[in-house]
């Protein structure tokens, strides 16, 4: 179940019921997508009236569950299912497979990042890459060594990419061609990743949050306003200085000084399921997707 807050004390209502399936990923532009993924089978919601009602939307998309999405205008956007990736250019009416250089991308894609025309995405422990908006995709490299599946994906500009996984956090930065661990930075689980103002915010699962500056490669853990052994695993961005942060009890914090300190705005939002993902289009407005309904 996606909820979401207005300005002022941070109240939340239910916008869509997910009958107990997984929210795996929340994205928007223009017009709100919102995507419900199930271990068994379930597809696309999308709201056209900026996140007050949703519908289901997923003609032209195969019967298997949908992982990630992005939204690159208000028109386009790209959903991560098992077996590949899916674009529409309708807004979501109708969707069709879009291709790899070999053929349709084989394998469930976990997660999904753009900027500009040029998107990343994830499918096992394989990096592929468009260069126009997701209409076809390359493979950067058959095997990565990723040992689990790839959960995050941030870009700091075309070729210079961060992903994470459950055990490690890599980086390219010549788009792709080849990848490096990050030097410093404690191999603990990646649940999320955030780029902000230079600065790369780790959600770390049960090992909290760390920070890591881009341009020296010092990391260190965030602790001011969140209570020992936090477990995060969302991250989201409202505006200039504003941060969200989810965590797997089912809590959600804002930062309004750009991640230096912490507060709670909701305490067990459903129950003690926890927050898979945070999307905020504005400070004030923060939609949560929560892990069972």
């Amino acid at each position: 179940l996606p909820a979401f807050s207005w300005a002022g004390a941070f109240q939340w209502h239910k916008v869509e019921d997910a009958h107990g399936l997984v929210v795996f990923d929340i994205s928007g532009q223009g017009s709100q997508y919102v995507v419900y993924g199930s271990d068994w089978d379930k597809g696309l919601f999308v709201s056209h009236d900026g996140g007050e009602h949703f519908k289901y939307m997923a003609s032209g998309l195969a019967d298997t569950s949908t992982y990630a999405v992005d939204v690159i205008s208000k028109n386009v956007a790209l959903a991560g299912r098992d077996g590949g990736v899916y674009r529409t250019t309708d807004g979501a009416r109708h969707w069709r497979v879009a291709a790899s250089s070999d053929g349709s991308i084989q394998w469930m894609v976990s997660a999904i990042t753009h900027k500009g025309s040029v998107v990343y995405d994830a499918a096992s422990g394989n990096i592929y890459r468009s260069n126009n908006a997701g209409k076809t995709w390359r493979e950067l490299a058959p095997t990565l060594g990723f040992g689990a599946t790839i959960t995050a994906i941030v870009m700091v500009n075309a070729n210079t990419v961060y992903v994470g996984d459950a055990n490690e956090l890599s980086l390219t930065v010549n788009g792709g061609k080849s990848w490096q661990d990050v030097k410093g930075f404690n191999p603990m689980t990646v649940a999320d990743l955030l780029l902000d103002k230079g600065q790369l915010f780790v959600a770390q699962g049960q090992y909290g949050l760390s920070v890591l500056n881009v341009k020296t490669g010092q990391d260190h853990m965030i602790t001011k306003g969140l209570p020992k052994n936090t477990y995060v695993d969302s991250l989201a961005k409202g505006d200039a200085t504003h941060l969200f942060l989810g965590t797997h009890y089912g809590d959600v914090y804002e930062s309004d000084d750009s991640g230096v300190t912490w507060h709670k705005i909701a305490s067990r939002l459903a129950g003690r399921y926890s927050i898979k993902t945070l999307y905020a289009p504005s400070a004030h407005v923060v939609y949560a997707g929560v892990y069972a309904g």
